[in-house]
């Protein structure tokens, strides 16, 4: 008799249960049946198992990404089912070194599910290294001859990589950053200290102490809120509670111990011994709140200024240019308005004391205002000049340029005794007068009566003689002859303008 079931399921217990009498002989007795997994007269059994085709898989010690993982550290793969060493080698690579590990010298447990080996057969794993591992698919196989996958080091499909522990730390933690900076100079005295570290800090013990040149102090305990650490810890503001001194010297010592790294390494401190840095600034000075002053070109009231003369302020202290228009007035009605800012007329000198304002050129005889705004140049402290005011107010700047070129020549007035004329006195003096005030130049005056010729020097004074007139008389220019001669002596009168 075949009975031909459905295939059974793989792996499956197969219980078979016959019913008596199902079959009989061919007297018609019965056959007494099966009675499945148990009973009198049981059937059962085991179907095969379906072939293994699923590859091994692992987990690893340490797992891919670790850190701070020991020197000493075996490396381990467990695996998801019995294994067995396959061939090849190991590869264990960090920095320039790379050492190969054969499949033969890894230890397999007892189950035969747990691979381990040492990566460094002759010591240990450097510190603060970043380990690669490559194990080739030829490693390990399960027992059906699947083979694993492998590792492809620090990167690829399967990576294991991982970074050892650093070295103990035994570096005491340092200072990359002062501010104010050592030596530094007009630090508000309202400034906090700041110290930037090497590394993270905690607080430690001990007072800071500030001292300043004029001999008074502040001391502050490392562990009072006026200390704070920022948030990544690598940086304490110290905020002192009074303000420096000005123009104090300030002298800032931090004990040793006062911070240390999280290794409990203690900073060494400033100006606390040896190994210890120094930390000296000083405070600013008093603040400025006294205004810039200048000095004026052309002064104020010059009766003669030039026509082409630039408008010069010479300042007590450097200035800045700030906003405004400086305005130029002329008397004859003319007027320029200059933009401080922004004008090429209006520059400074290297050392910012000297402002030159360079205006069109003025009119002959005419009076100049110059009027310039109080914002117009500050100094460094920001204090406004107070400015001009033109021709009158509190800071007046005016002046009176010259007159034009005299290019005419003097004409003559008058002439006594006149030309022509008849019965002049045998001791008659020779007088000129001109339209305009007149001096003796070069030369000589030539006389003749026709019979005694007389030569006469222009610079002779006691012969020719200039006089200034008086309530509006003229200058008087005198020749005087050597002798009574029938022929007079000289006499000139010039006129003056006025």
């Amino acid at each position: 008799m075949t009975i031909n079931p459905l295939d059974f399921a793989s792996a499956a217990t197969v219980s078979v249960t016959i019913l008596s009498g199902a079959f009989t002989d061919e007297a018609n007795n019965p056959f007494d049946g099966t009675t499945g997994a148990s009973g009198a007269n049981p059937w059962s059994f085991t179907t095969i198992a379906p072939a293994d085709k699923q590859v091994p898989t692992a987990s690893l010690t340490p797992n891919n990404g670790a850190t701070n993982v020991a020197i000493t550290q075996t490396l381990s793969l467990t695996f998801s089912e019995a294994v067995k060493k396959g061939s090849g080698s190991i590869t264990v690579s960090y920095g320039s070194t790379n050492t190969s590990i054969p499949i033969s010298s890894v230890n397999l447990s007892t189950d035969n599910k747990t691979a381990s080996f040492d990566p460094a057969p002759t010591g240990d794993l450097p510190n603060g290294a970043t380990v690669s591992v490559t194990v080739p698919n030829t490693a390990f196989t399960d027992l059906a001859n699947n083979a694993f996958v492998g590792t492809t080091g620090s990167s690829g499909a399967s990576p294991w990589s991982f970074t050892t522990v650093a070295a103990a730390d035994t570096q005491a933690p340092t200072v990359t950053t002062l501010r104010p900076g050592n030596g530094d100079q007009r630090v508000p005295i309202d400034a906090d200290l700041i110290l930037t570290f090497n590394e993270e800090i905690k607080k430690g013990t001990g007072s800071i102490r500030i001292d300043y040149s004029n001999g008074g102090s502040q001391i502050i305990d490392v562990v009072n809120g006026s200390v704070a650490l920022s948030a990544d810890k690598k940086t304490a503001t110290i905020n002192p509670p009074n303000n420096f001194p000005y123009r104090a010297t300030i002298d800032v010592t931090v004990p040793l111990g006062a911070f240390e790294d999280v290794a409990g390494n203690k900073f060494l401190g400033i100006n606390s011994g040896p190994g210890s840095q120094n930390w000296k600034f000083s405070a600013q000075e008093e603040p400025d709140v006294t205004a810039p002053t200048a000095t004026l070109s052309p002064n104020n009231g010059k009766p003669d200024a030039a026509i082409t003369d630039n408008l010069v302020l010479t300042f007590n202290e450097p200035i800045n240019k700030g906003t405004g228009s400086i305005l130029v007035n002329q008397s004859s009605g003319k007027s320029q308005t200059i933009d401080v800012a922004t004008s090429g007329l209006v520059t400074l000198s290297a050392d910012r004391l000297v402002v030159t304002i360079n205006p069109t050129d003025f009119d002959y005889s005419v009076t100049i205002s110059v009027t310039i705004p109080n914002t117009a140049f500050r100094d460094e402290a920001n204090n406004p000049f107070a400015g001009t005011t033109g021709a009158s107010g509190t800071n007046p700047w005016s002046f009176t340029t010259v007159a034009a070129a005299d290019t005419q020549a003097p004409g003559l007035a008058t002439r006594t005794p006149m030309h022509n004329a008849t019965n002049v006195a045998i001791s008659e003096n020779l007088v000129l007068v001109f339209d305009e005030v007149v001096q003796a130049g070069s030369g000589n005056i030539s006389i003749t009566d026709g019979t005694t010729p007389q030569s006469i020097s222009v610079t002779d004074a006691s012969r020719v003689a200039v006089s200034r007139p008086i309530k509006r008389r003229s200058p008087l220019i005198r020749w005087t002859l050597p002798t009574r001669l029938p022929l007079p002596s000289l006499f000139l009168r010039a006129l003056s303008k006025t």
